[in-house]
């Protein structure tokens, strides 16, 4: 038997890069000059992260919760504070919420 007939082919593993935010902001923003009737339409982009929340332990404890449909609901209650500060700090959602002239806040939390 000859050297090429019991390799296996390396495997490779190939990972598209997920577009930043400013990516998909510009693309939104050329897709919206290309369409009729979208002039007043505004798009906010927000991006949860764990790593920006400014507690090091709690960025942690987030970070290695399993991804799962099953977790304890202290840990749903903890994921929704997380995602309550991560949104409520961000410029963004701040700019949102102006925009929004009081016509919505978010839920009171748990």
């Amino acid at each position: 038997m000859n050297q090429d007939q019991n390799t296996t082919p390396p495997q490779s593993k190939t990972e598209l890069p997920e577009p930043t935010i400013e990516e998909i902001e510009a693309e939104w923003a050329a897709t919206r000059e290309s369409a009729e009737g979208c002039d007043d339409l505004k798009i906010y982009f927000l991006e949860i992260d764990f790593d920006k929340l400014a507690d090091r332990k709690r960025r942690l404890a987030m970070k290695r919760l399993p991804t799962t449909f099953h977790l304890p609901v202290e840990d749903v209650d903890d994921l929704r504070t997380a995602a309550r500060e991560i949104m409520t700090s961000s410029r963004d959602f701040q700019e949102f919420m102006r925009d929004m002239e009081g016509r919505w806040s978010p839920p009171a939390s748990r």
